[in-house]
């Protein structure tokens, strides 16, 4: 007894590949949209590095200055920091009071040379680093302390 006639095909009917060809669009889908929250952690974590490292270049840049005023993004700025800022604002780091790309520096006027380095996570939160090597993350926007007496620490 003959199971399959030479006349008969094998294979799989259009359907069938079309049913399977959509259970793996859907895994695929559901796969792209959790890595979606890895791939922001991991920028988050790049930012925070990138953070840390400012905080150790502007120590360098006061030990070998005597002054933060480098500590800058922008064309006046030393050329380390620079290119922290522009990599900070590449992996999606914003700032803190208006969301634009970027971070916020802010220093306090002469004689008292101080700084403090902010900026909102990928996740929402915030990041901040100070003069006094402070590298802290906080839920709501920190605010970097000033007046009569700055103080511009992390807080």
């Amino acid at each position: 007894m003959e199971i399959f006639s030479k006349d008969s095909k094998r294979g799989f009917t259009l359907i069938e590949l079309l049913v399977v060809i959509a259970i793996i669009g859907l895994l695929a889908s559901i796969i792209l949209v959790s890595l979606g929250g890895a791939r922001n952690k991991a920028k988050d974590a790049r930012i925070i590095n990138n953070m840390s490292q400012m905080r150790t270049q502007a120590a360098i840049i006061s030990y070998n200055t005597g002054s933060y005023n480098t500590i800058r993004c922008g064309a006046a700025g030393d050329i380390n920091i620079r290119t922290l800022c522009g990599d900070i604002a590449d992996q999606g780091g914003r700032k803190p009071w208006n969301d634009e790309p970027g971070l916020q520096i802010v220093r306090s006027p002469s004689p008292v040379d101080r700084y403090c380095a902010k900026v909102k996570l990928n996740s929402g939160k915030f990041w901040c680093v100070d003069y006094e090597l402070r590298s802290t993350g906080y839920d709501a926007n920190p605010s970097c302390k000033g007046g009569a007496s700055p103080i511009y620490t992390c807080e």
